[in-house]
């Protein structure tokens, strides 16, 4: 294991927009797809974090290779504070991959082990509720709007960062798309039913 990783403090002094930053985010350059809205999720950002145990890998689309450089560094369930980065980057990696339900128990995990001192920071509360965005875009993918737009609201409740903001459009784009296609057709032909002739 690094020296570096001995605690989780060194997450409190992230710098979200300097070059020194530790999160990275991801443009999911995947062409995800469901069945209900048949809509392209290039738009959705997936964040790990940056300079952990396979993160380089995952960023560089080799996401295969940068779980096996996490299991190498990381076993579950060790109570080490900084478990969740490790679980971060095994969500984004499935994520990539469409292993939804590994990503989404992945994501779990992350928010879950992530140190309630640290989600009281600033910075911490950002990480905490890109962590929920992760999870939401997997469930959103799963087909759980439900519990998508709870872990939306729930981070946005917890910090209003660009990238949530942005995640949470595309769903609500994409579901009002959806909606819209389920609604005009009904509409069109109860319309074409009742025309009149002058």
């Amino acid at each position: 294991m690094k020296a570096h990783k001995a605690s989780f403090t060194k997450t409190l002094f992230i710098k979200v927009v300097a070059a020194t930053t530790l999160l990275t985010v991801l443009l999911a350059n995947s062409a995800f797809t469901r069945a209900q809205t048949v809509h392209d999720l290039d738009s959705f950002k997936i964040a790990v974090i940056n300079n952990s145990s396979g993160s380089d890998d995952i960023l560089s689309g080799k996401y295969q290779e940068g779980l096996e450089q996490i299991t190498e560094h990381y076993r579950p369930n060790t109570g080490i504070s900084y478990a969740w980065e490790y679980e971060l980057g095994i969500c984004a990696a499935n994520l990539k991959m469409k292993q939804l339900t590994k990503a989404e128990a992945a994501c779990s995990r992350a928010i879950t082990t992530m140190p309630r001192q640290m989600k009281r920071s600033r910075q911490g509360r950002y990480l905490h509720s890109i962590a929920l965005s992760n999870r939401a875009i997997v469930r959103y993918l799963s087909a759980d709007i439900a519990g998508a737009l709870a872990d939306f609201n729930k981070a946005m409740t917890i910090n209003q960062n660009s990238i949530v903001k942005q995640n949470l459009a595309v769903v609500t784009n994409s579901l009002a798309i959806s909606n819209h296609k389920l609604t005009t057709p009904a509409f069109a032909a109860s319309t074409y039913g009742t025309s009149t002739t002058e």
